[in-house]
């Protein structure tokens, strides 16, 4: 048996694998002393990259979510390859997705996902500056429109409901009081 914060794991077992997520359920006792069961996700760790250029415009993509079956407005990012380090990952995702390279990188830490009762990842944020374009490499299942807006401008489209994306909206609120 395992114990995990006043959980206790009597069994585990695995539901499915890919190279990016595991489906988990355990058989547990609950802290109230009850047996139960609890189903757990894990995702690769990722990164996620605003880009903000001299004048406070933020770079977002509009992109089709699979998952969510409609376009969303995020930033540049994804998940972490094996043995690469996040800001290497952050780097990457930048030149890929929108075609940039930054001179000064600002890491603003992690996130967890929203459901993170359900959900084991995170995400590491980081702020890009400093921006000269180099040309996209997007692939496959990427579908991406770059949108270059004010930062005052995403600061409002977060307040209003346009971006609904939680780790964008984080982001461009952070950026918004750092800069």
């Amino acid at each position: 048996m395992i114990k995990k914060g006043n959980w206790i794991i009597k069994n585990t077992r695995l539901l499915y694998k890919n190279p990016w997520v595991k489906f988990k359920e355990d058989e547990v006792v609950r802290p109230d002393g009850k047996d139960g069961i609890y189903a757990t996700v894990d995702i690769l760790p990722g990164v996620a990259v605003i880009a903000v250029d001299k004048e406070r415009h933020v770079y977002l993509l509009k992109n089709y979510q699979y998952a969510i079956e409609k376009f969303s407005l995020t930033v540049a990012g994804g998940s972490i390859n094996k043995n690469e380090e996040p800001l290497d990952a952050a780097k990457r995702e930048l030149k890929e997705e929108v075609g940039l390279v930054a001179d000064k990188w600002t890491s603003l830490h992690t996130a967890d996902e929203v459901t993170s009762g359900i959900i084991n990842s995170h995400t590491n944020m980081f702020l890009a500056e400093n921006l000269s374009e180099q040309g996209q490499a997007l692939d496959g299942t990427e579908e991406i429109e770059i949108l270059k807006i004010p930062l005052s401008k995403a600061v409002e489209m977060v307040l209003n409901g346009e971006i609904t994306h939680p780790v964008t909206a984080l982001l461009v609120l952070k950026a918004n009081l750092l800069l």
